[in-house]
């Protein structure tokens, strides 16, 4: 009889310990941005230029990850600006542009993602192809990693001064890559894996399947740098975040071997407690 009331007790601490889960995991919902699109666009959230495609050829679609930029359940601005060589795109061509704003909860099935309604991408030639959406996501983090409240006003600072400090930072980069050194890599990148790690509500596993997928990048570049040059500073709108771009919006920083490239984008800022730039 006592060995029955202690396997009793035993299951009623396992539910209630799998209900608690499942009471913690009912938040867990990533957002992403679905498009299928026949022009260049850019993405912004909360005035942050997350994302940037110039080379659209035909209709192309994919999905976009929108957690790493949200840093907790408060109103989110998502931002969309449509855009083409003439800057004119006519209005029958501006009807056929699909951006949808979807969730999906985690651990994600396949199929599964839900378009939220209330979060419609309206494209009118009045409005300069720019379409604005504000959302209130379900999280079940609140990230400083994520969050920009405690970094510096970018706009306030001398460019010169900036332009110094930013340059700096990405030849430092640049010889990480360059001798292969992953354990460097692994340092100077801490806040942007958290990052990714607590929003995408990854597990151990996966974020450790992560942290290796991209230092090997850095391991396979090594020797393989190309010189830095013909970029500009780019300040986001937010006045937060800073970053190098070549005219075509691309990372500056990048190696090739055997004929093949790969580019390495880098979010700086600076937190209110520090004069440095440091990663996003």
């Amino acid at each position: 009889m006592k060995k029955l009331l202690i396997l009793l007790l035993a299951l009623l601490i396992n539910c209630n310990n799998k209900n608690k889960s499942m009471e913690n995991s009912k938040d867990n919902f990533i957002y992403m941005l679905n498009y299928n699109t026949n022009v260049n666009f850019s993405i912004f959230i909360n005035d942050f230029l997350i994302y940037e495609n110039n080379n659209i050829q035909g209709s192309q679609g994919g999905m976009i990850e929108l957690n790493p930029f949200i840093p907790n359940s408060s109103t989110q601005n998502l931002k969309i600006i449509l855009k083409n060589e003439n800057g004119n795109i006519p209005s029958t061509e501006l009807s056929k542009q699909n951006f949808q704003l979807i969730r999906a909860k985690i651990p994600l099935e396949e199929n599964r993602f839900e378009e939220i309604d209330k979060a419609k991408f309206v494209f009118l030639p009045k409005q300069n192809i720019i379409s604005i959406v504000e959302f209130k996501p379900i999280l079940s983090y609140d990230s400083k990693e994520i969050n920009l409240n405690q970094s510096k006003d970018l706009s306030k600072i001398d460019k010169t001064e900036l332009s110094d400090k930013v340059l700096a930072f990405y030849e430092n980069y640049g010889e990480i890559i360059n001798t292969g050194n992953t354990e460097a890599y692994k340092k100077l990148f801490k806040n942007a894996h958290d990052r990714e790690i607590i929003s995408m509500y990854y597990t151990p596993e996966e974020a450790n399947k992560m942290i290796v997928k991209l230092s090997q990048r850095i391991s396979e570049s090594k020797g393989g740098l190309q010189p830095l040059e013909n970029f500009t500073l780019y300040i986001h709108p937010n006045n937060k975040v800073v970053e190098l771009r070549t005219k075509d919006g691309k990372s500056p920083l990048f190696s090739k071997l055997n004929g093949k490239i790969k580019r390495f984008g880098v979010f700086l800022h600076i937190p209110n407690n520090s004069d440095n730039v440091t990663i996003y």
